[in-house]
Parts: C-alpha cells; structure tokens; sequence
C-alpha cells in the first residue's frame, strides 16, 4: 500500500511539473516574442577586442593549471604570467559568507570534507586548496587555502584584473547573496571590472533587476539540471522534486531556448560549453545581439576549433599558452 501510494505521488508530481513546465515555457517564449530581440549593453572594455584575429583568454579559476584553482596564488600566477581576466566562483557558507570555490562538496579539492553551504567560514578559513597545478610558487602558505569574495575583490583590484564571477546555488538564500555580491563589488568600486555569470537564470535576473550596470551572463551546458540533480545538494522541496523528476525535458528546453532565456533573464552575454557551439549557433546569438564566450577549452586542438566558429572569448585553465605541457603538472 505504501509503495502504490508513493508512485501515485510521484505520478502526480510529474503530472503537476510537467503541467508547470508547459505553462511556463509557453509563457517564456509569448513575452519573447512579444518584446522582440533586446539589446544587451555594450561590451565592457575588457572584452573588446583591437582586431577580428584577436582572441581574449580568460583564466578559469585563476591560473589552475599552475596554482591551486580560486586561491590568491592561482590569481598571481595569472597576473604574473600576462592575464588580464580571471574567472572564479562564488558558493555561500552557513553564516552568509560568500566563498571562492567552485564545488559543493569540500572532499573534492581540500583537505577536509562536508559541503560549503553547511559550514560557517570560520571552519573553512583555515583548509587548504588541493586541486589544480603546483608548478606556481606561493608566498606563503595561506595564499593556497580558501578564501572569501572579499579578498579575492581587494587583491584583483590591487592587481589590475578584471573578474568573471559565478554565483552558484544557494538554495534558499538567493537574495542574501546577490546583495552581499553587490555590496562587495560596490564598496571596491569594480562594477564596470566584473561580469556576473551564472547556469541559474534566476540569479542573473536578480543581479541585473537590482544593478543594471553589472555586466551579466547565462551559462549554459549540456544536461544542466539533469547533471544538477545528481549531486543532491538542493533543496528538498517539492519544487525541486518536481524539477529532477522532469529534468530531461527541462534540459532538452535549456538547450533550444538559449535566446529567450537569456532575453527574459536579462544576460548580456552567453557562456557555452565549447562542444555546443558551431559557426552557426555563434551567428544566431550574435544576431541577437549577444557576446559568447566559450568554456573550458584547453587543447590546442580545442582552441583552434573555438576560434573557427567565430568566438573571439575563452575561457581556460592554461591561457595564452599551450595546455598540453602546462596541464602535465596537473593535480
């Protein structure tokens, strides 16, 4: 009996998600089209490029090929090796502190274990970052443990590099970040020196309905929720049930609707994973009035396939130069 009551539970929550996703989608795309194409704001001059040839490479999380990734020893590396743009990513502790890390889990790249948005920063301060390059020299050894937005603001600053950011997710503290994000870059004064990017739309719609001046950008990659949902770090909501229960569907939308999302959401650019992108669908978004940018793209096979669909922006882990001789220090 507990078991037909379960999947007559589940039954409907589909029914229910699916009903919703419909809904939604027709919604979406009605207010598209209904508006027309908007006109995303201009380029920050960062991304400007001097000659159709030119190519701008941005560090994925600083320079981790070379340095442990996110920590202010990978930002150096990046700064001393030529970079004028890293990219990082922004999780939330348990008392609201916006760390410098890209995964959820702690066990896969320090040395301890838990997930971030579980713990206070005052448990996290201390662990060292054990995932990306070590051929780089830290100062000291503080300069390879985690760190909090806050610094990683004042040292780019003081450094002269510009900043892609990643707000990633933050279950029901979404609002509390996105204010603290632009408390921080308001106080260092870096609103025209940093985009916001995100694979949540509605992180980048929160971003730019509360500051039209940051520069925004949608992410998007295959199977996004699909590969969400398996790591079982959200909410255990009904919403989210209902979500994972339809995520092929609401991937197979994700990748179709890349211009209406981005439209409705307010991004400026789009970030896509570089085995999406063609010479054709690098047309279409311009067309619309967006700047791509490609990620994470490493060999020079990759960055010579990137460059022939007409992406003039990267991401990588060893930019500016070859990643196949860097990436062999590797952790």
């Amino acid at each position: 009996l507990c078991n037909r009551i379960r999947k007559l539970t589940m039954g409907c929550l589909k029914c229910c998600a699916i009903f919703s996703f419909v809904v939604v989608n027709s919604v979406m795309l009605a207010i598209f089209f209904v508006q027309g194409t908007r006109q995303p704001a201009s380029l920050p001059t960062f991304f400007q490029t001097s000659s159709q040839d030119e190519i701008i490479e941005i560090a994925h999380r600083g320079y981790s090929a070379a340095a442990p990734e996110n920590t202010l020893t990978a930002l150096r590396e990046a700064k001393r090796r030529g970079v004028r743009i890293v990219e990082c990513d922004l999780q939330v502790s348990a008392d609201d502190v916006l760390v410098v890390a890209h995964d959820f889990k702690l066990d896969n790249f320090t040395n301890s274990t838990g997930l971030i948005i579980e713990k206070s920063w005052d448990e996290m301060k201390w662990l060292q970052v054990t995932r990306g390059g070590r051929t780089a020299v830290a100062s000291s050894p503080q300069d390879s443990r985690l760190i909090d937005f806050d610094t990683l603001a004042r040292e780019a600053k003081a450094l002269d590099l510009d900043l892609i950011v990643e707000l990633r997710i933050a279950r029901d503290k979404t609002d509390r970040v996105v204010a603290k994000f632009l408390e921080i870059v308001r106080r260092h004064e870096i609103q025209h020196r940093v985009v916001m990017q995100s694979f949540f739309p509605n992180i980048v719609w929160k971003i730019k309905s509360a500051d039209p001046d940051i520069y925004t950008m949608q992410l998007f990659l295959p199977k996004p929720l699909t590969k969400f949902c398996r790591l079982k770090v959200h909410e255990q909501s009904l919403l989210w049930t209902s979500l994972c229960a339809l995520a092929p569907a609401v991937d197979f939308a994700a990748e179709t609707l890349v211009i209406p999302i981005s439209a409705l959401v307010g991004a400026d650019s789009i970030g896509m994973a570089f085995p999406l992108l063609t010479k054709a669908t690098v047309a279409q978004y311009r067309a619309a009035g967006f700047a791509v940018v490609a990620w994470t793209v490493n060999a020079d096979a990759e960055k010579k396939q990137v460059a022939e669909a007409g992406v003039s922006i990267l991401m990588s882990d060893c930019p500016g130069e070859s990643c196949d001789s860097v990436l062999s220090n590797y952790l």
